[in-house]
């Protein structure tokens, strides 16, 4: 909020939150307290800070314009709490690493409910446009992905693909992975393997396809005069997109290529 760049320390003498100028010049140890093994950050909607402790599973509160230390925001129930954050409503949610699950608070600190468990190291996440969440799932190296109200909808990345993920940011560069711009018809098939197969009845209208890395770089362009079958064999494994312009309309695809 002030325009300076907050740094949790996991391993120091004093485990303080700094802070640092845009340019990366310091400014100051802000906290008058340190938090061992830092690693979750936020700020409520009256701008006190909030960090939570992975060894010492708790999240402490902080005077937002001071750093003067607050007490322990929540002191029990967590198991290893690794990422929090506030919901419009003034709910905290906490991925609990150690406990394998998604925990809300309310905004007294107040345990609510497991919104999710089962899952086996829960670190890293981001939102799409229309609300749904990818957490990372460190135990099998998957992403998971989620709807606004914590309910389950798919592996956005499959587990073995990733190794112990730990932050997710998506990226929206070229528009792969929105929501408004993902068909509802599978013009793909398998969407995991190495050679991949064009519904003709998708694309028969289309004259070119464009396949994009992870990180948004486009690596081929496919005509569909000339096959209806993608050979990958030749690429790294990973997920990639497929997308194709419908109308001026920007239509995607996630694969994951994977040898046989």
């Amino acid at each position: 909020p002030d325009g300076l760049l907050y740094v949790l320390q996991w391993s120091n003498t004093n485990n303080k939150i700094l802070r640092y100028d845009l340019d990366g010049t310091f400014v100051d140890e802000f906290t008058d307290v340190g938090v061992p093994q830092s690693i979750g950050i936020d700020w409520d909607n009256q701008g006190n800070l909030y960090v939570s402790s992975y060894n010492g599973s708790s999240v402490r509160k902080f005077n937002g314009s001071t750093g003067d230390d607050m007490g322990l925001f929540i002191s029990g129930g967590l198991q290893g709490p690794t990422n929090i954050w506030y919901e419009p409503g003034g709910n905290m949610i906490v991925l609990s690493y150690n406990g394998g699950a998604i925990k809300r608070y309310d905004p007294d600190g107040n345990f609510m409910a497991d919104l999710v468990t089962g899952l086996s190291g829960p670190e890293g996440f981001d939102f799409f446009p229309n609300g749904d969440i990818l957490i990372g799932n460190g135990g099998d190296g998957s992403i998971k992905r989620y709807d606004s109200q914590f309910n389950f909808i798919e592996n956005f990345i499959e587990p073995g693909i990733l190794l112990t993920p730990n932050a997710i940011v998506i990226r929206d560069d070229i528009n792969l992975g929105i929501p408004e711009n993902n068909v509802k018809t599978v013009f793909v098939t398998p969407t995991i393997g190495n050679q991949f197969y064009f519904n003709s009845a998708v694309v028969e209208n289309i004259k070119a396809l464009s396949i994009y890395n992870n990180s948004g770089e486009l690596v081929e362009s496919i005509s569909t005069d000339d096959s209806y079958m993608w050979d990958a064999s030749n690429y790294a494994e990973g997920l990639y997109f497929i997308a194709v312009d419908d109308g001026g309309k920007t239509l995607t695809q996630k694969i994951i290529i994977k040898g046989n």
